[in-house]
């Protein structure tokens, strides 16, 4: 299932917009200007990590779940969370 996460560039470019800033709360507005992905593109992509846990939502703020053992910030072998 992680494979199929990783291989839709909207995934890509909202995990790496999430990445520069991990433990940053943002909002679908700004996650949409940073990416420039269209409406349904981002709310399909936002959907699926968010079910797969890699995403938490809270009320209108989105952010990185550290806590999942799926999310692992680049240059680092292991979760940030333990």
């Amino acid at each position: 299932m992680l494979t199929t996460l990783l291989s839709s560039k909207s995934n890509l470019k909202i995990l790496k917009l999430f990445s520069l800033v991990p433990g940053k709360a943002l909002t679908r507005k700004i996650i949409k200007e940073f990416t420039r992905l269209p409406n349904v593109s981002l709310d399909i992509a936002l959907d699926k990590l968010v079910k797969e846990g890699i995403i938490e939502q809270e009320k209108k703020l989105l952010r990185l779940n550290l806590s999942n053992k799926k999310t692992i910030i680049p240059n680092q072998k292991e979760p940030l969370s333990k």
